[in-house]
């Protein structure tokens, strides 16, 4: 009976309607840090996915990360950078008091 709950839930979930099931993100939509890092956009001052064609992330989960990491640059460089939200921020050049200010 071990997991009977987790397949309770599969069920209700996944036994109606295509229309009705849940809809899969790509893997932009939440990053995992721990399958690989990041890269660093230095013209668009974003993290992107570290293989062609470089798409923005949306999110990045930072399992087991912590602290300054060594990021690839898209211009094949290194940097150092911590993957907080302040961090980010830092690096982006936006002041983490003013969130207006994000560059879109």
């Amino acid at each position: 009976m071990l997991n009977s709950d987790q397949a309770a839930l599969n069920l209700a979930i996944y036994n109606g309607p295509p229309a009705n099931r849940p809809h899969m993100l790509p893997a932009l939509a939440n990053w995992i840090c721990f399958l690989a890092l990041p890269m660093w956009d230095e013209v668009h001052r974003k993290l992107v996915e570290p293989f062609l064609p470089h798409n923005q992330l949306g999110l990045i989960h930072l399992t087991s990360v912590w602290g300054a990491v060594s990021l690839p640059t898209i211009a094949s460089e290194k940097i150092t950078a911590d993957l907080s939200y302040s961090g980010i921020r830092a690096l982006a050049g936006t002041n983490v008091d003013e969130p207006s200010k994000v560059a879109q």
